[in-house]
């Protein structure tokens, strides 16, 4: 919707199809496109909803060193879906394959989102579905992503804020309830554009542009695709 603060909190009383961040499902490991990511909190949930936040350059370590062959997969990268956030002349699904892991003038960066890489290749017209070693990277990724002994695990109280580098970390949270008569999980969501922009390829964008994504006049965040979200 190209908003500035854009709002955390479970549309789906409204949107039964609402994105991620407008659910209250449980978030695995991921990045958002933007230089760093911040949240307020203006209403924790009265259960769940834990955030917990892990290195992406430790998890690069795990696999160069444990897991070469999955590393791989992940520097090749995946295809992305765009959901209906890119402009009318850009296709659905990214041309490109987007890498998890790259390195562009010595820095390594990360980006990752899961569920938009499965759907992609689910719909992909070009016909490139995901094979056993490409689901064992994914997997393998997403364990090392949910160690307990890994990640940073907190809930933001009202007031409370946290920053964070989209390309060396990967936040995540658990799913939460809002119980009629309570007040929703409320966090208020920036992207912020680096001073000094991190070098990062080409291919590591996901939508044209700049880093986040420009507003979609009458368009809404939707899993608006041929794939069923379980």
């Amino acid at each position: 919707m190209g908003e500035r603060l854009g709002h955390v909190i479970n549309m789906t009383d409204i949107d039964p199809h609402a994105r991620a961040y407008r659910r209250n499902d449980e978030l695995t490991p991921h990045t958002d496109p933007a230089d760093v990511l911040t949240f307020l909190c203006l209403n924790p949930a009265i259960e769940g909803g834990e955030s917990w936040f892990v290195s992406a350059m430790t998890l690069y370590r795990i696999l160069r060193d444990e897991h070469p062959e999955l590393l791989e997969r992940h520097q090749r990268g995946w295809r992305y879906h765009r959901f209906g956030e890119q402009p009318d002349d850009h296709p659905p699904i990214t041309p490109h394959r987007v890498p998890t892991y790259s390195t562009c003038d010595g820095v390594l960066s990360a980006r990752y989102v899961r569920q938009y890489i499965e759907i992609a290749h689910d719909e992909d017209p070009d016909g490139c579905p995901l094979d056993d070693i490409d689901r064992q990277a994914l997997d393998t990724l997403d364990r090392y992503g949910r160690d307990p002994n890994l990640a940073l695990h907190f809930t933001l109280q009202a007031g409370q804020a946290v920053f964070a580098n989209n390309y060396t970390v990967f936040h995540a949270r658990t799913g939460f309830t809002d119980p009629p008569g309570h007040p929703k999980r409320h966090l208020i969501r920036l992207w912020l554009d680096a001073h000094q922009t991190r070098p990062v390829t080409a291919t590591t964008r996901i939508y044209p542009g700049s880093p986040g994504i420009d507003p979609q006049p009458g368009r809404q965040p939707s899993y608006a695709t041929n794939t069923v979200i379980i």
